[in-house]
């Protein structure tokens, strides 16, 4: 089996809050699905390896094997279709609580 290159993308997938699922049922994954059947698993590889025009599906490496988020899916095929990326939400109280104290300071 050809060993992805896009393996250890860990980066943006938090294990604590999104569902793990193989990448056997990655193809199964409805949004990724054409005229209603699954993608072949090589199609899978070729995302986290190469991607689509520059866009990568995140992967994580566990004891079973090479395995993907349900978010992760969503994610990639946002960035796809152009649409903006969804902010985690701790990541949004941070920036309000910072836009409430320049409100504040500036006696707003």
């Amino acid at each position: 089996m050809v060993k992805p290159s896009g393996i250890a993308q860990l980066g943006r997938i938090d294990l604590t809050t999104e569902t793990p699922i193989s990448l056997k049922d990655a193809a199964r994954h409805p949004l990724l699905k054409r005229d209603g059947r699954a993608v072949h698993i090589s199609a899978i590889y070729r995302w986290i390896g190469q991607g689509i025009d520059g866009v990568k599906l995140e992967t994580f490496r566990r004891p079973s094997g090479v395995a993907t988020t349900r978010e992760a899916i969503e994610r990639f095929i946002r960035r796809l279709s152009g649409a903006p990326e969804a902010q985690a939400p701790s990541a949004r109280r941070q920036q309000i609580a910072s836009a409430n104290r320049q409100l504040e300071e500036a006696g707003i």
